[in-house]
């Protein structure tokens, strides 16, 4: 079997500043077990948006990454440095895409996936964004 490492960049509800460190240990892990045959799957969150400072909902609006968001994708990016990744894959959003950029770097492409293109796609919450 081959050996597969997949980032997934979902929106999670936690905190940003968790972000760098968690994928850290993620990375450190990695590196110190990588085996054949095993399937490794990275899930990191988008960096910061305006919308998150303000504690507003996203959902599907598209709402691009600040500057501590450009920020948090480079930590994210420079603590995955040395795992080897066979896939990137994000969501359309640009806050997703543009951290899922970050760390496929020039020698790698993102896959972006749309709601409607997974078998359960997701429901709109009974709230308005922001």
């Amino acid at each position: 079997m081959r050996k597969v490492l997949v980032i997934a960049l979902v929106f999670l509800a936690a905190p940003s500043a968790a972000v760098a460190p968690l994928a850290s240990a993620f990375a450190q892990a990695a590196v110190a077990r990588q085996q054949v045959g095993t399937l490794r799957l990275y899930i990191a969150r988008h960096g910061e948006t305006d919308w998150n400072v303000q504690h507003k909902l996203q959902g599907m609006t598209d709402i691009p990454l600040n500057e501590n968001g450009r920020k948090q994708a480079a930590a994210l990016a420079e603590s995955l440095r040395g795992v080897h990744l066979d896939a990137i894959y994000s969501s359309t959003l640009s806050r997703s895409r543009d951290t899922a950029q970050t760390v496929a770097g020039k020698t790698m492409s993102v896959n972006a996936t749309t709601a409607t293109s997974r078998a359960a796609p997701t429901r709109p919450l009974n709230m308005s964004s922001g």
